[in-house]
């Protein structure tokens, strides 16, 4: 009989598949390919491989750690050396959302949210599809180019929503 996952294990796995959808995503929406993302407070373009998936909320407790709108492309430098750079993180939230909005996500600092290891496959499971379906389409609607791995027509962001020009 195999050995039952750890929460931990199932933790880091869903984490995995989590940031790399943020990275994907911010990726495509700064820069039109899937190899560089535009760090969302410092606007340095980096390497995907090399970016983080920061939490604008500092704390990562489980009501924040897999939330898509707290969470953004980072480099190491602003989401590790400094801190998440908290200012310039507020600066940018501020062009996306509302303050109400963010106003309700630091709410969710206070909440508890409890996971078990099945919870936290699903997780994994639902980010690992969602980053899979973000790369499909751009390969159905010609958007994506296999060879060089880029959009042909880079999106853009309407209230918060990656937006495809036709």
């Amino acid at each position: 009989m195999p050995k039952k996952k750890t929460i931990r294990q199932s933790k880091d796995k869903a984490w995995r598949e989590f940031s790399r959808f943020i990275r994907t995503r911010d990726a495509i929406a700064t820069t039109g390919d899937t190899d560089n993302l535009v760090c969302c407070t410092c606007s340095k373009l980096i390497p995907f491989k090399q970016a983080q998936a920061g939490h604008f909320i500092a704390g990562r407790t489980n009501a924040l750690l897999f939330d898509e709108d707290i969470v953004h492309g980072q480099c190491y430098a602003c989401n590790v050396c400094n801190h998440g750079e908290q200012l310039e993180y507020y600066y940018y939230m501020k062009r996306h959302y509302s303050e109400e909005q963010i106003l309700e996500m630091r709410k969710l600092r206070y909440q508890t949210v409890k996971y078990t290891a099945e919870d936290l496959d699903n997780i994994a499971e639902e980010y690992k599809q969602k980053t899979e379906e973000l790369l499909r389409v751009f390969k159905l609607y010609g958007l994506y180019d296999e060879k060089t791995q880029r959009l042909l027509r880079p999106p853009r962001l309407l209230d918060n929503h990656t937006v495809f020009m036709m």
